[in-house]
C-alpha cells in the first residue's frame, strides 16, 4: 500500500513486492490475498481510508486485497538456508521476526544469504526482537532494526 500511495504521487514509479516462505500452504494463503476481519483491525482503526481503498469485503466477511496491489505481488518458495534464486537482487529485505527461530550458526548463514541477495546499499530490516550486534554480518547499522549492505 505504501508503494502504491507513492506511485499515486509519482506515476512513473514501478515496484514489485516479493514474498517467500518454505511452506507451500503459507504461500497459497498469501497468494489468495484474503484476510480475516480481525487481521485488519489495527489497520482499520488507524487508516480506514487505506482499507477502503485497497481491500474489497467478500460475502463471507473476509477481505480481498485489490487487484492494483496483487498485480505487483509475487510469492515463491525459498529456504533461507540456501542462496537466493539466481539473478534476484533486492533493494530491501524484510526479515522481521525470522532470525529468532534459528541458532547462531544458522543465523549467520541466513544473514550471508540475505547479504548476497541485496543490491549495493540495499537495506535489511529486522524485527523488534532481533539485532545484528553479535553477528559478523557485513551490514552497517543505520538505526534500530535497519541495516545497510556494507
Amino acid at each position: 500500500m505504501a508503494c502504491e500511495e507513492f506511485r499515486f504521487k509519482h506515476p512513473s514509479f514501478k515496484y514489485k513486492v516479493m514474498g517467500s516462505d518454505i511452506d507451500t500452504e503459507v504461500l497459497a494463503k498469501a497468494r489468495s490475498g484474503v484476510f480475516r476481519d480481525r487481521t485488519l483491525d489495527e489497520l482499520k482503526n488507524r487508516h480506514p481510508a487505506l482499507v477502503e481503498k485497497y481491500f474489497r469485503e467478500q460475502a463471507d466477511g473476509t477481505f480481498r486485497i485489490s487487484p492494483v496491489i496483487s498485480a505487483n505481488l509475487e510469492f515463491f518458495q525459498h529456504n533461507l538456508h540456501k542462496a537466493p534464486p539466481k539473478g534476484l537482487m533486492f533493494d530491501i529485505v524484510f526479515l522481521r521476526n525470522v532470525l529468532i527461530y534459528f541458532n547462531d550458526q544458522d543465523q549467520e548463514l541466513v544473514l550471508s544469504n540475505m547479504h548476497r541477495a541485496l543490491k549495493p546499499e540495499g537495506m535489511l530490516i529486522l524485527g523488534e526482537s532481533e539485532s545484528l550486534a553479535r553477528h559478523k554480518a557485513q551490514f552497517t547499522f543505520k538505526k534500530p532494526l535497519i541495516y545497510m549492505k556494507g
